[in-house]
């Protein structure tokens, strides 16, 4: 996705009608930990397509977003917001098919939740869940891909596309299932409790705004022109300003990156939602705690 050279010769090369951007450092512990490479990987990487894209006058673009750009908790969620609004940016510009769409947890993908709780189970336990009453959106890996697919017909330009996904399940029922079909009990396969990783959430958001609208799918829904409701107009202006002084402070290494990366993302949700409906609030040292380091 960072290799400029290989993405353009790829577009020349097959000339798509559509493009699908699915590249994106996805795991939320490994985000954490390397936050500046995720910025540069997601933020820059998407920006990079995007004005290829652009250049090659491409009218169909769909990025795969996540549940975790709601009201982000850490930075592999504001990461992706950010990409949210940089695709709608790039819609509005050049009025052109680009657009995002949301959903939660994919069961099978890669370090997904089964084969983690099936290989700790196998191994004879502990089987570790991080809080008893976290939970998750799940869907199939046959459902995502047929509701992307059909997002990509029924989306306009800048939208903001959501899959619904059913009620949230609990971390530990499905733990305590597995347990079962695999012929176990919880006395011989105990769970243990580890706590909230940073960036996590107790529970994730699909929706923000409270005015997503039906679409001709029953399991989508769309927020039109984006999700950017609470934002004003010179704060979208300035948008790829502040991106493009992000991306130079992470390619030196400065955490001036993430001080931009969370101004931008809170000023997205601070008129919309309480602290407290935003349950883990994204926050960053202050400036004279990470001087010097």
């Amino acid at each position: 996705l960072k290799d400029e050279s290989s993405l353009k010769n790829a577009i020349r090369q097959y000339a798509p009608d559509v493009v699908f951007h699915a590249a994106a450092y996805k795991h939320v512990h490994l985000v954490e930990n390397n936050p500046l490479s995720s910025i540069l990987n997601n933020i820059d990487g998407t920006r990079q397509l995007l004005k290829i894209c652009e250049d090659a006058g491409i009218q169909n673009f769909l990025m795969i977003s996540t549940d975790k750009a709601v009201n982000p908790a850490g930075v592999m969620g504001a990461t992706k917001r950010v990409c949210e609004l940089l695709v709608t940016d790039s819609a509005k510009r050049q009025k052109a098919n680009y657009c995002s769409v949301r959903f939660g947890n994919v069961l099978g993908s890669s370090g997904s939740l089964i084969p983690l709780l099936k290989q700790q189970i196998e191994n004879g336990g502990p089987v570790t869940v991080t809080h008893p009453d976290m939970t998750r959106f799940f869907m199939l890996i046959p459902e995502a891909v047929s509701l992307v697919l059909r997002a990509a017909t029924v989306s306009k330009p800048g939208d903001v596309s959501i899959l619904k996904m059913g009620e949230p399940i609990r971390i530990v029922e499905v733990a305590k299932s597995l347990i079962a079909l695999l012929g176990r009990t919880e006395s011989e396969i105990p769970i243990v409790f580890t706590g909230l990783r940073p960036g996590e959430k107790l529970f994730e958001e699909l929706y923000i705004t409270g005015e997503e609208l039906e679409t001709e799918d029953p399991d989508i829904l769309t927020i039109p022109s984006g999700d950017t409701a609470g934002v004003e107009a010179r704060e979208l202006e300035l948008l790829p300003e502040k991106v493009n002084t992000m991306i130079e402070k992470a390619r030196s290494g400065s955490p001036e990156a993430l001080y931009i990366l969370n101004e931008i993302v809170k000023s997205n949700y601070s008129s919309q939602t309480s602290s407290q409906d935003r349950g883990t609030v994204y926050e960053l040292p202050t400036p004279a705690a990470t001087k010097g380091h």
